[in-house]
């Protein structure tokens, strides 16, 4: 365990907080406690008793410390295997329970699990359902109350803890009658607290576009049996994503299950309520992640679902060992698969420390430049679909504190996270191309050519021309989409009317231009088809702007916010466009 802490510690240090924990944040600093804890917003979860976690680490802490969080969560990692080998030696005893537990100490599958803050309600949810299993066997009534407790914990925390309710209900129903009706009550109180949620407490769900269909959930539940069974063999390690397209992996999948019926014919009469209540969790635990609103938009192989369902597999094969018995050369061999996938879990582990670090500069590059915004920040922006917004980190930055770098570093840190800065620097300040009446009077400085990528450009008073030109024979033109970013509900509706995609447009880069600082007026034959990307850390300019319709003028104001660093601007068109320098205000 030692082993396993430093690892999560060391791979998943340089964190700073993002995505949902920077929402949970804003939730907690912008609304009434009680309303913070108990209403989620549409389509989120009942996740009261870890927001009470982050509530009380974010007051002591403050945003920007991440060591913190991340001890929370790797004490929660070595919980879970712990309660896990406790369940598994009483099935096989403790030469066979070291490696899946030994799997689960660095399950790198699910490594936004497990080691990073992320996911610390789903781990709870875990922690608290394993418990809750240990201490139903017992049949005593100081176990069932203690039952009752960690199952309501489980419940309240995380959906995840839905699936544990559902096992416990097995052990329940297995019992010797009448202690299944004397034992229900310990059910019944979790069911009651997440019912209350779900009746009184719970937004509203957004309509849901695609209903699930009873060959969805099947079909999920397939591909997430052949998605877990590569993931813990190790198998996934040698095959393309997705892993259950694979049909080596299905072929491999299919045979594990075909393994685990056969085993159960076998020894139909001897099957213990154990594996059945490990069973049902793992259904129920892969039936809800698809029966959710946006469930037609999940993969099997999303990192945050492998992890719980990985516990749940490995408990389920555990149990199945007990049954047929495994002994002697099967326990070696299975014990082989066991360590292969335990290499391969060590290495994604290790490249899910990578990424995160990465999208962690990403996150801190965003909010270093919505503090340079200040009251002109636009809160409603979002770096991309399910991020936060940008008012989001300000209301948990007002609370908790900022969490910021000099702008300076910037300039010294990896594209992509140079590009995420400028994504966000266009994005917070709400620049755009906005419609105009004509190119007015010039201001008093011509844009300065800074890169003459594919145009012609004929210099006047004030302004200059960017006239396409042919390129040398064998040179392809360098090309900007002129929608990158299309919007994922018109793709759904294109989709369910039966229609195709659209083409994607490119337009030509024309030219790489240094504005005045109050900015460009541009005239084209269609604003439209003309692409402006702007930036200032990024080089190339990488922030596509927005545009308006069948427009013959546009005026890109640039705001003023102390900065040395310039503006740059690349133009992409098909046509002529002509720009003027803007003076300023």
């Amino acid at each position: 365990m030692a082993g396993s802490a430093f690892a999560l510690l060391y791979w998943g240090r340089d964190q700073t907080i993002r995505g949902d924990e920077l929402a949970y944040a804003a939730r907690l600093a912008s609304q009434p406690f009680d309303h913070a804890v108990l209403h989620s917003p549409p389509n989120n979860y009942f996740i009261a008793l870890p927001l009470l976690l982050y509530h009380a680490m974010f007051d002591a802490f403050g945003l920007a410390a991440d060591l913190p969080s991340r001890l929370v969560v790797t004490a929660l990692v070595l919980l879970c295997a712990g309660l896990f080998f406790v369940l598994a030696r009483r099935r096989v005893g403790d030469l066979l329970a070291v490696p899946p537990t030994v799997l689960l100490l660095f399950f790198g599958s699910g490594w936004e699990t497990v080691i990073t803050p992320v996911r610390i309600p789903s781990l709870i949810a875990v922690a608290a359902g394993l418990g809750a299993l240990i201490v139903l066997e017992r049949r005593d009534r100081r176990g069932d109350i203690v039952a009752a407790i960690l199952l309501t914990a489980s419940v309240a925390s995380h959906p995840v803890g839905l699936s544990f309710l559902a096992g416990a209900g097995v052990l329940i129903v297995f019992r010797p009658w009448p202690q299944p009706w004397r034992s229900a009550w310990l059910l019944a109180f979790p069911a009651a607290v997440f019912g209350a949620w779900w009746l009184f407490f719970r937004a509203p769900t957004t309509d849901v576009i695609f209903p699930t269909r009873p060959i969805d959930i099947v079909q999920f539940a397939v591909d997430s049996w052949t998605s877990i069974t590569a993931a813990v063999s190790g198998l996934a390690g040698v095959l393309d994503e997705p892993t259950f397209d694979q049909t080596i992996a299905q072929i491999v999948a299919a045979a594990l299950f075909a393994s685990l019926v056969v085993i159960l014919v076998m020894r139909r009469f001897r099957v213990p309520a154990s594996f059945w209540a490990a069973l049902t969790a793992l259904v129920v635990l892969v039936g809800s992640t698809r029966l959710s609103p946006g469930g037609f938009l999940r993969s099997p192989e999303e990192v945050r679902y492998l992890y719980p369902e990985g516990v749940l597999f490995l408990l389920v094969l555990t149990e199945l060992a007990a049954v047929a018995r495994v002994r002697g050369w099967a326990a070696l061999a299975l014990t082989g698969v066991l360590v292969l996938g335990l290499v391969y879990n060590v290495d994604r582990l290790r490249d899910g420390g990578a990424t995160v670090r990465l999208n962690s500069q990403e996150a801190l590059a965003q909010y270093t430049v919505y503090e340079m915004a200040g009251s002109s920040l636009r809160e409603g922006f979002k770096p991309s679909d399910f991020f936060p917004t940008a008012g989001a980190y300000a209301d948990a930055a007002s609370r908790y504190g900022s969490v910021t770098e000099p702008a300076a570093e910037l300039a010294a840190a990896p594209a992509v996270v140079r590009q995420a800065a400028d994504d966000a620097l266009a994005g917070s300040f709400g620049l755009a191309l906005h419609p105009a009446q004509g190119l007015g009077s010039a201001g008093s400085q011509v844009p300065r050519v800074v890169h003459q990528l594919g145009a012609r450009v004929v210099r006047g008073q004030g302004c200059i021309r960017l006239q396409p030109s042919r390129p040398a024979s064998g040179v392809a033109p360098t090309t900007v989409p002129l929608n990158p970013n299309p919007s994922r509900k018109a793709a759904l509706r294109r989709l369910l009317r039966g229609e195709a995609p659209p083409a994607r447009s490119t337009a030509p880069e024309l030219a790489e231009l240094a504005p005045p600082n109050g900015g460009l007026r541009l005239s084209a034959p269609d604003i439209s088809k003309t692409a402006i990307l702007v930036g200032r850390f990024a080089s190339p300019p990488s922030a596509q702007l927005d545009r308006p319709e069948r427009a013959h003028f546009g005026t890109l104001r640039l705001p003023a916010d102390g900065l040395t660093l310039p503006w740059r601007v690349i133009v992409a068109s098909s046509e002529p466009v002509t720009v003027c320098g803007l003076s300023t205000r």
